[in-house]
């Protein structure tokens, strides 16, 4: 049987004594959909954060693609194809929207001081190669009519769209949501959930998917796996967790 895209291997994570994860083991394959879902102070973000590089696990490996990529930086973790969003919007406000893609592929071209002061053939060639792949990415989150706005004047499930097209720049192998659609309404969220579907198809890459619509999660993903005080107590395809009597208890209560 083939190797999995990323392997999570018994990680936890300790600050200064309080157990935020404990001993989490799953995997996510290529082109799969994979949901984690749990209440609030569950250790999903933390999860997320110790697999993407912003925390180095107390404990347990990351392995992606076969690589033990524990304890690595964010950007090399990037450089190797996983990229990620967060809960909060991070976006340059007052520049443009593609403006906003482009500082997001910028680490990944091949250019040096050399060029850039000179501004030579490569380093034209660059930048016209970083235009391309930023407006091929706002096409993908239909935002190529809003590429000169500024993005603090979008409205927000545009800025949630465009932290997308961010991080689909990077043409990653492995993209990793955090909560996509926090603070949509439902109609907002199942179309975030289309676009989700959407990008996995045509880029036919993995994506972890945290996300608190249950109903959306329910419609996305292709496995869930369910955390609670930073364990995980359950993992399934949606309709076994849905009706799973420890899941209910714990996410939706007695």
């Amino acid at each position: 049987m083939d190797a999995h895209l990323l392997d999570i291997q018994g990680i936890s994570m300790y600050f200064e004594g309080v157990r935020a994860v404990e001993s989490v083991n799953a995997y996510v394959d290529t082109n799969e959909i994979f949901g984690i879902i749990g209440p609030n102070g569950s250790g999903k973000t933390t999860l997320i954060n110790a697999l993407t590089g912003v925390y180095k696990p107390s404990a347990g490996k990351v392995i992606f693609k076969g690589r033990d990529i524990t304890g690595m930086k964010s950007y090399q973790i990037a450089r190797l194809g996983v990229a990620r969003t967060f809960q909060n919007l991070r976006l340059f406000r007052a520049m443009t929207v593609i403006e906003n893609v482009m500082v997001g592929e910028h680490y990944q071209i091949s250019t040096n001081k050399f060029d850039a002061i000179f501004r030579n053939k490569h380093f034209h060639e660059s930048e016209e190669e970083i235009v391309r792949r930023a407006e091929e990415a706002l096409e993908m989150v239909d935002l190529t009519s809003h590429k000169h706005e500024v993005a603090g004047s979008m409205a927000y499930g545009e800025q949630k769209r465009l932290e997308f097209a961010r991080a689909l720049v990077c043409e990653p192998s492995l993209l990793l949501l955090d909560e996509p659609a926090a603070g949509m309404n439902s109609v907002e969220a199942m179309d975030m959930m289309e676009l989700i579907h959407k990008i996995r198809s045509e880029r036919r890459i993995a994506i972890v998917l945290i996300e608190h619509n249950m109903q959306a999660m329910m419609s996305t993903a292709d496995r869930i796996m369910v955390m609670d005080a930073g364990r995980k107590i359950a993992e399934d395809v949606p309709e076994v967790i849905q009706n799973d009597p420890k899941v209910i208890a714990v996410y939706l209560g007695e």
